[in-house]
């Protein structure tokens, strides 16, 4: 679920000040038995919300050291250089395995903590998602290649996220070289 920590906080906070209208309704209270029940009702519903907004910062705090993750090894240099070098062999028949692999499984991790819902589709938004999607054009042949001789499964939440991407932004990846070509 999407927003379930404020949600079940929305809830508990409704569901306490209900509780606390119709406690006020009684006061002042029958006995001293039942001022300790409010009270004691008051503490426990205190401490429930103090425990699920902890819950939700702790999530959010993990989510930003995700999402600061993410832009700093998108920004890495020998990042920036493989893809290059992948797409300065765009077309060619031999691709460099090395760059490959590493690209491959440089995205596949970043998919995957998309597919867990760790970081959001946005983080992969504007030029990310044209370039992700330019890459995986360019690596589809080497991809296969692998998931024929050793993984079915290799890069596949790549894969998945491509397509998302794709889309939700309407991305249209044709190859740069056909369409300069009558220039």
């Amino acid at each position: 679920m999407k927003y379930g920590w404020n949600w079940a906080a929305a809830l508990l906070t409704a569901g306490s000040a209900a509780g606390w209208v119709w406690f006020g309704l009684r006061w002042p209270p029958d006995s001293r038995e039942s001022a300790f029940q409010y009270m004691y009702g008051i503490s426990l519903t205190l401490l429930a919300l103090g425990v699920i907004w902890t819950c939700a910062e702790l999530k959010r705090r993990r989510y930003v050291r995700m999402l600061t993750a993410w832009q700093q090894a998108q920004h890495d240099p020998e990042h920036i250089r493989l893809q290059q070098r992948l797409l300065r062999s765009e077309g060619e028949a031999a691709l460099d395995a090395e760059a490959a692999s590493l690209v491959c499984s440089f995205y596949e991790g970043w998919a995957a903590q998309w597919q867990e819902g760790v970081l959001p589709l946005r983080a992969f938004s504007g030029s990310t998602a044209w370039t992700m999607a330019r890459l995986y054009r360019v690596l589809r042949p080497y991809i296969r290649q692998v998931r024929n001789e050793r993984n079915p499964q290799y890069a596949l939440h790549f894969e998945r996220l491509v397509r998302r991407l794709r889309r939700k932004y309407k991305l249209r990846t044709g190859s740069s070289r056909k369409s300069h070509k009558g220039r």
